[in-house]
């Protein structure tokens, strides 16, 4: 599963992924944050794998869309213990993005190297894609995501 949102500040797209992560489902959230950040005008982005079970099997297809998607300028700051570490740097490299991407092991360094404040409060609430295996991502503003 993974859940995306832009914060308050409208600077950062955070990824939160969590469980059994597929290769679809993680080209899927490769293909949304893309997407969201272009629409948005966003240049970093955070994703969290620390809560994360089992990745995606397919690093050089993973790879590929990362490097599809790419935007010049654009930054990812991948917060991961351990046991991620040698997969994100993998795929990292497959995708020729090693300038692009940095591996932190926690968020408050991950946001210091993109540069952003943390979140900031806001009067309206945050955009939020959530998927779950099988399901089609909604987008929703503020309260909990949905999957329908």
């Amino acid at each position: 599963m993974y859940l995306m949102r832009v914060d308050a500040s409208g600077e950062l797209l955070r990824i939160e992924c969590s469980g059994d992560v597929t290769t679809a489902e993680a080209v899927r959230a490769v293909s949304q944050a893309a997407a969201l950040a272009e629409a948005g005008n966003i240049w970093a982005m955070a994703a969290d794998l620390t809560r994360v079970e089992r990745g995606p099997a397919g690093a050089m297809v993973l790879a590929a869309a990362m490097a599809a998607a790419h935007r010049e300028g654009l930054r990812v700051a991948w917060i991961a213990g351990p046991a991620g570490r040698a997969t994100i740097e993998r795929v990292t490299r497959f995708a020729g993005l090693k300038h692009a991407c940095r591996i932190f092991d926690s968020e408050p360094a991950a946001a210091t190297w993109l540069g952003v404040a943390r979140e900031r409060a806001s009067a309206h609430p945050p955009l939020r894609v959530a998927s779950r295996a099988g399901r089609t991502p909604v987008l929703a503003a503020g309260g909990s995501p949905s999957a329908a």
